[in-house]
This record gives C-alpha cells, sequence and structure tokens, in this order.
C-alpha cells in the first residue's frame, strides 16, 4: 500500500502540463499566443497567472470549454489513445441487440461483440442528439462492422455510408 505522498507524486508524473494544455487549446483554437487562447477560452489573464502558479488548468474549466464548443474530451485528454465506451447494462440495449443479432442471424460467439458494438454506436448517437431509432441504429452497425478496427479514411468511411444506404433502401 502506497501513503498518500507517494500516491500524489505519481499522480503529478502523469498528469498533463499547462504547456500541453496550452499547445492543444492553441491547435484548436487556431491561435499561436498565450493572449489569443486566453481570448479563444474567454478567461482572463489572472486566471492564467493562477494556471501559471498551479502548473495546469483546472479540469472543471477545461471540460466547460471543450464541450461549448463541441470539442471531443477523449481526443483532447487523450489524442493518442484508443478509449473504450463502457459496456451499458440497460435492457434496452441488450432488446435492440438482440433484434439486430436476430437479423443478421448471428451465432452466440458474435453476441457479446454485438452487444459491444450496440452500446458504443447507441452512445454515440446520443452524444450527437440523433434518434436511436431501429433504422439509425442500423445504419451504425453495419458501418461498425464493415470498418472493424482500422483507422479508415474519410472517403472510405463515405463509401462504407453509401453502401448501408443502398443496402437499407433495398431492404424496404
Amino acid at each position: 500500500m502506497t501513503n498518500k505522498t507517494q500516491a500524489s507524486a505519481k499522480s503529478k508524473d502523469s498528469e498533463v502540463s499547462l504547456e500541453e494544455y496550452m499547445e492543444r487549446l492553441g491547435r484548436i483554437s487556431g491561435e499561436r499566443k498565450v493572449a489569443g487562447i486566453l481570448r479563444w477560452m474567454g478567461v482572463s489573464s489572472s486566471s492564467y497567472s493562477n494556471w501559471m502558479r498551479r502548473g495546469t488548468i483546472p479540469y472543471k474549466t477545461l471540460v466547460n470549454i471543450l464541450l461549448e464548443r463541441g470539442i471531443s474530451l477523449n481526443w483532447f485528454f487523450a489524442p493518442y489513445k484508443k478509449l473504450e465506451v463502457p459496456l451499458l447494462r440497460d435492457p434496452s440495449i441488450r432488446e435492440g441487440a438482440q433484434t439486430y443479432l436476430q437479423q443478421r442471424q448471428a451465432n452466440e460467439k458474435e453476441s457479446e461483440r454485438v452487444l459491444k458494438a450496440y452500446s458504443e454506436c447507441q452512445a454515440l448517437l446520443l452524444s450527437h442528439g440523433a434518434q436511436v431509432s431501429e433504422r439509425h441504429m442500423r445504419l451504425m452497425l453495419d458501418i461498425y462492422f464493415k470498418i472493424g478496427e482500422r483507422v479508415v479514411h474519410k472517403e472510405q468511411v463515405l463509401d462504407h455510408l453509401a453502401q448501408s444506404l443502398s443496402e437499407m433502401e433495398a431492404q424496404t
């Protein structure tokens, strides 16, 4: 077991520095100078002085500004990591995934993978304020499975989207 001094020293090492935050904010805002970044953020230079003294920007401030501007918290706080969307234990997710599985006539081995995908797609739709309809979920899941875990270019995503839309229209 670690004592409090060791624990706080360890977390300080993994904490992102003020300079790193300002660099990321500069890239987002297109501003090169601190004054421009602060203007973009809507904060005063005295706030920046406090951040300098602490060596970091308070998370509450960052999160509120990023959300207000529609910027992904995942991208900002973990730009080079693939973060997982948690598997929600909501009965509606299981029901929706079961419906999708029946339509795909999938085997049991695939059911956990589909549950995870359904949960991720539902979370994405909700985060963008989109309706979680059967049609939207089918489209999201089709693209999810066509793309898989690989990084793809815009043209590939649009191609998969067009293909899925075409397949959906053919089914109706």
